[in-house]
């Protein structure tokens, strides 16, 4: 109750050790996995997220497929984009997906998936994402808006960088080439 006192009034590093050392104390306790993904919880408030990454892992490789060991997935996703690691943030996902047999888990998995492309602007393989969402869940994520949206990249101007470089040495002339005539 301590530990839980202290996350919930923010004091995130007194939590962590408070709940270290009710894992300590109470190792076969059933709120031992809860106390694991708290203290991964609190890395990650404290803007520590390769400590809070590593936690949800070693959560995880316990805990393997429980409901807390798919939020941890989750917010290992999290950490590793806060450290502007897509790569890695995709492959948990991928790792998600690959042990979860709950179809919503796997949509929301590879929901995140596309958006997490459309940040990297793959657009194909956030397409791809998207399609690979069931479609009794398709509506609840509005992937006909998304459709929509993505066929427009389509319609996208490209500029031409051999002709950018050209123009580079006269004053002025990129703000032309971008039609920022003022």
């Amino acid at each position: 109750e301590y530990a839980e006192h202290n996350y919930q009034g923010k004091d995130y590093t007194q939590a962590i050790v408070e709940f270290n050392r009710f894992i300590h104390f109470f190792p076969n306790d059933l709120r031992v996995e809860k106390a694991k993904y708290t203290i991964g919880m609190s890395y990650f408030k404290l803007n520590r997220f390769r400590k809070a990454a590593a936690t949800f892992q070693n959560l995880i490789n316990v805990y393997e497929d429980t409901p807390i060991a798919v939020d941890a997935y989750f917010q290992m996703y999290n950490s590793y984009l806060k450290l502007q690691n897509s790569g890695q943030a995709l492959l948990t996902l991928r790792n998600l997906i690959t042990v979860s047999t709950d179809q919503h888990i796997i949509d929301e998995a590879y929901y995140r998936m596309g958006w997490t492309y459309l940040d990297l602007a793959n657009w194909e393989k956030a397409r791809l994402s998207f399609n690979q969402i069931h479609p009794r869940n398709q509506k609840k994520y509005h992937l006909k808006k998304i459709e929509t949206e993505l066929d427009k990249e389509k319609l996208l101007l490209r500029k031409n960088p051999n002709l950018a470089g050209a123009l580079s040495i006269f004053p002025g002339a990129g703000y032309f080439y971008c039609n920022r005539y003022k």
